[in-house]
């Protein structure tokens, strides 16, 4: 994906777990760490949009119309333990549907679950932790300027079918800058 002419674009994906459920929770709440990402995304202009599928009830079929319209190079896929099913049935159906997107799979139950996530081909790269910074060095040194992913911090991925984890980034301190 490295191309220094190229802008990455992301899209950042909060499941729709609602297609998957039994009891028929709502979506009531806005995905707070979608809107933190959002806007470091913002902040380094980088190109994002973001599909709160659980919002919008929308089913399969209209998220990949969503990605498809949107053409990103990147999805990062939000998730914890209420969610995580769907969030891996949501990122089988973008590896099937655009095998070259690259997924990143970030929250708390993909903080705990890296291993399996990336040895199941479910994330190319799964963030640990707060994921502002990390995400947006990944987009820089990795996406955009081909840099190994071997220096940034709260990261996890495969290199040579092994799974490797960096040092882990101190909790954001200052959350208002």
């Amino acid at each position: 994906m490295h191309n220094k002419d190229k802008k990455v674009k992301v899209l950042l994906l909060f499941p729709n777990f609602q297609m998957y459920e039994i009891i028929g929770v709502d979506a009531t709440q806005p995905p707070l760490s979608l809107g933190y990402l959002a806007g470091m995304l913002k902040a380094n202009n980088i190109e994002y949009t973001v599909i709160d599928a659980a919002c919008l009830k929308l089913n399969e079929h209209q998220i990949i119309q969503r990605i498809r319209e949107f053409n990103p190079d990147v999805i990062c896929i939000t998730t914890n333990i209420a969610i995580a099913y769907a969030s891996l049935l949501h990122s089988q159906l973008i590896r099937k549907e655009f095998p070259d997107i690259k997924i990143i799979i970030g929250g708390p139950w993909a903080t705990a679950e890296y291993e399996k996530l990336l040895k199941n081909k479910h994330a190319d790269y799964v963030i640990i932790g707060e994921g502002e910074y990390t995400l947006i060095e990944l987009i820089k040194d990795v996406f955009e300027s081909g840099l190994s992913p071997n220096h940034i911090k709260s990261l996890a991925y495969l290199e040579n079918n092994t799974v490797k984890v960096n040092e882990r980034r101190p909790l954001i301190e200052k959350l208002d800058d």
